[in-house]
């Protein structure tokens, strides 16, 4: 089983926090097996036959790989369920009063799978929205389904709902920073990334790391297929952190790497632009990879030498990210904005 990868965090966080301000929030699945958590989730998720059948469809735009990945995902944790290893979930019984909070990356295909529901649209990638778009048959008169509310992880995000959608889009706050992600004043001298954006660059880059006389002895710390505990850990001990961003609504990985105090050196996959400047960081232009072998270069070189300016950039970036990006922030906006959606004021 994949672990949940960082978006289906944020929404396993939202249900979190909205059943402790009281609201009665679960997921809803399209697997009666619930394989998709390895975490622990707050309340018991829900089983969707509409929504299994609407990923068994799939998105006949995806890739093969997607695709077999898809049913290897689909039948095999089936097969689990039958042979006992897991329990089979609840289905989900409709009320009039319920809300479908949808993800943007197959929204025109769920959203008709719930035609005549209240529903919210989630955007937490620019342009996972745009592409999705591509399959939504414009409507008379319309350029969007009749959406209950539209909220943004980022102002990427909200862009993209401005402009496909002809209306604003409120941007709820993302819990970057949590206890696990404090300000680490003894780092380790190595270098953190993850792996599963621009796969091909990351393997240019980390041969080019190994390769050059001024890098070739500090570790290099992939972080992949690991708890989000694990995952933190090693963002917090590692003093540099390489950011291969991609076309991100908002891209966390960075984000909390600037709040444990590391150095942030690569892309801002568009949507980390509101974060990630230099200021903050070492931001790159898009694509270009000796630029970001040699500033990584320039930012270890000047470490040895003269650290005590790079101590001042990494602890102020730390402060920007917990100032505009704290757990308590992120749970007082969401609670703000759902209020709202209760009260019919975010309808488009």
């Amino acid at each position: 089983m994949r672990k949940p990868t960082g978006g289906v965090n944020v929404i396993l966080w939202m249900v979190e926090k909205l059943r402790e301000s009281g609201h009665e929030a679960v997921p809803l699945l399209g697997r009666r097996d619930g394989a998709l958590f390895s975490r622990p989730v707050t309340g018991v998720p829900l089983y969707s036959p509409d929504l299994d059948r609407v990923f068994r469809r799939g998105v006949g735009a995806r890739g093969l790989r997607d695709r077999l990945r898809q049913a290897r995902d689909h039948w095999g944790t089936r097969l689990q369920t039958v042979l006992g290893s897991r329990t089979a979930l609840e289905p989900w019984r409709p009320q009039d009063g319920d809300i479908l909070v949808l993800p943007e990356f197959m929204y025109p295909e769920i959203s008709q799978a719930f035609a005549g529901r209240r529903q919210i649209l989630l955007v937490q990638g620019y342009m996972v929205l745009l592409e999705s778009l591509l399959r939504d048959p414009p409507l008379p008169g319309r350029g969007a389904r009749d959406f209950h509310a539209i909220l943004s992880a980022s102002r990427a995000c909200a862009e993209a709902v401005r402009f496909a959608f002809a209306r604003p889009s409120p941007i709820i706050l993302l819990p970057v920073c949590k206890p696990g992600l404090t300000f680490n004043p003894a780092k380790k001298m190595q270098i953190a990334y993850m792996p599963r954006r621009r796969a091909t660059e990351v393997r240019i880059m980390t041969r080019l790391i190994q390769a050059h006389p001024a890098l070739a002895d500090i570790p290099l710390v992939p972080i992949d297929g690991v708890s989000e505990e694990e995952a933190q850990r090693l963002i917090r001990e590692s003093l540099f952190f390489l950011a291969f961003s991609e076309k991100e609504g908002f891209g966390l990985p960075p984000a909390e790497a600037m709040a444990t105090g590391s150095l942030v050196i690569g892309y801002t996959g568009v949507g980390g632009a509101e974060y990630f400047t230099s200021e903050t960081g070492f931001p790159i232009a898009d694509g270009d990879a000796i630029a970001f072998l040699e500033t990584l270069v320039e930012v270890v070189q000047l470490w040895r030498s003269a650290p005590a300016s790079l101590e001042a950039k990494r602890e102020a970036a730390s402060a920007f990210m917990w100032r505009a990006h704290s757990e308590a922030q992120a749970v007082e906006r969401l609670t703000t904005l759902w209020a709202e959606i209760d009260a019919g004021l975010l309808q488009g």
